[in-house]
């Protein structure tokens, strides 16, 4: 056998078959990794999204749970003669219009409320009247909740001292972990946009 015979009966790639087969694969390989980076990029951000409307349905839940109990019990459930004023809700709202002496809306009161403020009055837990404040301070997107036992006093400063901004897992757990016994140890939530 001759050398020419030899060298046809080799079977194989060229170099320049090899050089188009592999920047084909690096170009495809490529576009595969850059969908899939743009594909984990997307999920994260939904879960992201997906995570911030559950805590902040977990928030409004709790509002709306606040203000149905709101004015709980009220005042002709006792005899007013006798009872303090800390053991019933004189009315759902601590600074609705004419909410007892000493705090009533342009009047006594040292800060009138702000539309970002509310302040529930109800007895939610069996343990007495309580005073509940939701705020959102002007240009924020953290709702604060904090929880003081009724003083008979101004509901605005009684409530001011126990705002506090607690993290989202604490979010989750005041919520949903703690028996409503035991929520009154909490002080205070919020919720982060």
């Amino acid at each position: 056998m001759n050398n020419a015979q030899m060298k046809r009966n080799q079977k194989g790639f060229t170099l320049a078959e090899l050089l188009v087969s592999s920047t084909v694969f690096l170009l495809l390989a490529g576009a595969a990794f850059s969908l899939l980076a743009t594909s984990s990029q997307r999920f994260k951000t939904d879960s992201q999204v997906l995570t911030s409307f559950q805590e902040a349905r977990l928030g409004i839940d709790q509002i709306t749970r606040d203000i149905a109990d709101g004015g709980f019990p009220p005042r002709n459930h006792f005899n007013s003669a006798i009872a303090p004023v800390t053991s019933y809700a004189a009315s759902p709202f601590a600074w609705a219009p004419g909410y007892p002496v000493p705090c009533t809306v342009g009047g006594t009161c040292t800060v009138s409320p702000t539309g970002f403020d509310l302040i529930i009055e109800t007895d939610y837990d069996g343990t007495g009247v309580k005073w509940i404040r939701y705020q959102l301070p002007a240009g924020s997107t953290t709702l604060s909740r904090a929880v003081v036992l009724k003083t008979g006093g101004d509901p605005d400063l009684a409530t001011s001292g126990a705002l506090l901004t607690l993290t989202r897992p604490h979010l989750r757990w005041w919520v949903v972990a703690r028996p409503s016994a035991q929520r009154l140890v909490i002080s205070a939530m919020s919720i982060s946009c």
